[in-house]
């Protein structure tokens, strides 16, 4: 299994990179995401124990964004659900803990096959993606494929499962493929995407919005604390607080690159705090950007980080890039901005 430990921080400059995904493509590895595939006449009830969103309602090629809490409703990760048959489902996630609570839920009618050692998962990002992909396949099926959905394909004779979705707030696919066929693949569309690390991925994931669950989970939100309540369609208590975005006047940092606070996100925000979460020198907002907790009912700055690590905090729409998440649903480019 691909390591955190194995990560690639960066190919010489992530902001650079990050720039570069935004204004063309790139390529990352995101290996480390654990694959399980699920399957048998209780999968259902199962998939829906284990995690808050309804299924059954889901097309096969389906994928879904979800959740995982804790007994007291509180989200510690998240993850995607991929439909494959009426009683095949597949979960990703990059948390480890939520492959062993699939695996305890094993028993007559539900099988659980954890896939994570024998697949690669590789990520192609950016409004030039589908025209360099097209250098190398059929794109066509590609072209059709609508948001948070997958389909079978081959790049060059690669036999892949192509997701459209990504990390980046960008138009992209994810690639599952066997872990045999990592090393071609990756040569191969190497040539034609620039290889990008995980600090660009984390620049892209802040000015997108979205959450690092080693990050934004650790002050224990609720899905409304995070914003997320419009995915589920159940009651879900009122919120404390709210997941914001921000950014501070500071200058070009290095030690905003795969910033994570050491000690004040353990804690909910005070009124007239932020409690930082995630941090980053965005090139494409050329300031310091994040993203944090404040109180509920809070409509007016200034904010304060108790930790003093930013200063001149100003909330800004989240998230700040994209804000109706309209970007991934639209027509491709067939040249880069």
């Amino acid at each position: 299994m691909f390591l955190i430990a194995d990560l690639v921080r960066d190919y010489g400059d992530p902001q650079a990179e990050a720039l570069r995904c935004r204004q063309d493509c790139a390529l990352f590895d995101f290996s480390f995401v654990y694959r399980v595939r699920v399957s048998g006449r209780d999968v259902i009830r199962r998939i829906e124990q284990f995690q808050p969103r309804v299924v059954s309602d889901m097309s096969i090629g389906q994928i879904r964004y979800s959740v995982r809490n804790d007994g007291q409703g509180r989200v510690r990760s998240d993850l995607t659900l991929w439909r494959f048959g009426e009683d095949v489902f597949e979960v990703m996630s990059g948390c480890k803990e939520d492959i062993s609570d699939l695996r305890a839920l094993a028993g007559k009618g539900f099988v659980v096959d954890d896939l994570s050692e024998a697949t690669a998962i590789l990520a192609v990002q950016g409004p030039n993606t589908l025209a360099q992909l097209a250098r190398v396949m059929d794109v066509e099926p590609l072209r059709k494929l609508p948001y948070f959905a997958f389909a079978r394909a081959e790049i060059s004779a690669i036999p892949c499962l192509v997701g459209r979705l990504g990390y980046s707030g960008e138009a992209g696919f994810e690639l599952l493929v066997e872990q045999s066929q990592k090393d071609r693949l990756w040569a191969l569309l190497s040539r034609l995407f620039a290889p990008a690390g995980f600090a660009a991925i984390d620049i892209l994931r802040i000015e997108a919005g979205f959450l690092l669950f080693t990050n934004e989970c650790r002050v224990a939100p609720t899905i409304s604390e995070l914003g997320l309540s419009a995915l589920f369609n159940h009651s879900i208590a009122s919120p404390e607080i709210r997941l914001v975005a921000f950014r501070a006047d500071t200058h070009n940092d290095p030690d905003l690159i795969l910033w994570r606070s050491t000690v004040a996100a353990d804690r909910r925000p005070d009124p007239g705090e932020i409690i930082v979460t995630s941090a980053c020198f965005s090139p494409l907002f050329n300031s310091a950007l994040g993203l944090g907790f404040v109180s509920c009912g809070l409509d007016c700055e200034p904010v304060i980080d108790p930790m003093k690590q930013f200063l001149d905090v100003k909330l800004c729409s989240l998230p700040p890039y994209d804000p109706h998440k309209s970007r991934p649903r639209r027509p491709w480019r067939k040249r880069p901005r």
